[in-house]
């Protein structure tokens, strides 16, 4: 295992990187390879305050999809043992729910970190959500 890291980016697509990047000002050619062909790059960000500088790792999912970044992300906490994982995309799915306001193009940040591991499962009493939200720490709000 390396020295933890204080942020872990994951992101699937190509363009979703190129916008990490630029706007973490990372060269795309400062890559490195992580097992199972896994891209990332690692930076130092300065934070504002007290808080000091912060260890930022991006690092392009082999492909789209909860077992997909499951798989690569499982992989990426052992070697980095982040203290923050932000999962970046474009969440193409859930946009699809009626009733929301959400548009193709918009930023949404969570008031609340969702533990989502499948939608839900069928049962004996029919389907049942299987999604949790937990209290927001301090530290992150």
């Amino acid at each position: 295992m390396r020295e933890p890291i204080d942020y872990l980016v994951v992101a699937p697509l190509e363009e979703e990187i190129e916008a990490l990047l630029e706007a973490f000002g990372a060269p795309k050619h400062s890559v490195s390879e992580f097992r199972d062909g896994i891209n990332y790059w690692c930076l130092v960000v300065e934070r504002s305050g007290e808080l000091g500088p912060a260890t930022v790792c991006i690092a392009k999912l082999n492909d789209q999809g909860v077992l997909q970044a499951a798989i690569n992300t499982t992989h990426l906490l052992e070697e980095y043992n982040p203290a923050c994982v932000v999962s970046f995309g474009i969440a193409g799915g859930f946009i699809k729910k009626r009733g929301t306001d959400v548009k193709l193009g918009d930023v949404v940040v969570a008031d609340k970190p969702l533990i989502y591991y499948e939608p839900a499962k069928e049962g004996a009493k029919g389907r049942v959500s299987r999604m949790i939200t937990i209290a927001i720490n301090e530290t992150f709000a």
